[in-house]
């Protein structure tokens, strides 16, 4: 464990982050869907979108994140992966604390990256901090049992 805190400080150190290959640059102000990923990731831009997707999707995995966090990039590409294979049945939100905070003081979040699982509405697992692929995955398959 301390090696992998060493290494997200050291990452984070040294790593700039420009936004994702997929709708973001480092400095956009706009929010959108991914259009190039077969299971998309959406970026959320408000409470109310956010609210929608909860209530209407039977699974929902929302990672909250910012650009300036270590531990967040550490886990984008486990997210990404993780959205290509449970995309079909799981949708995957991503909220930027920085630009929705709002979403994160309802559910208390007080440390990123944090994972918070919906089912049906109602949160089922509330997460934080980097996690390998095989948990995180793990997780993703307990919510839908």
């Amino acid at each position: 464990m301390k090696k992998l805190l060493t290494f997200i400080l050291i990452l984070s150190a040294t790593t700039s982050f420009s936004g994702c290959k997929y709708c973001c640059s480092g400095d956009s102000k706009e929010i959108t869907k991914s259009p190039s990923v077969a299971s998309e990731i959406v970026h959320i831009g408000n409470k109310t979108e956010f609210d929608k997707i909860i209530k209407e999707k039977k699974y929902v995995v929302a990672k909250f994140t910012a650009k300036w966090c270590g531990a967040c990039r550490v886990m984008a590409p486990v997210f990404k992966k993780s959205a290509e294979a449970y995309g079909d049945k799981v949708t995957f939100v991503e909220v930027d604390v920085d630009k929705v905070g709002v979403i994160a003081q309802n559910f208390g979040i007080t440390g990123i990256p944090a994972f918070i699982y919906f089912k049906d509405g109602n949160k089922e697992k509330q997460t934080s901090g980097a996690m390998n692929e095989i948990n995180f995955n793990r997780t993703i398959e307990d919510l839908q049992k």
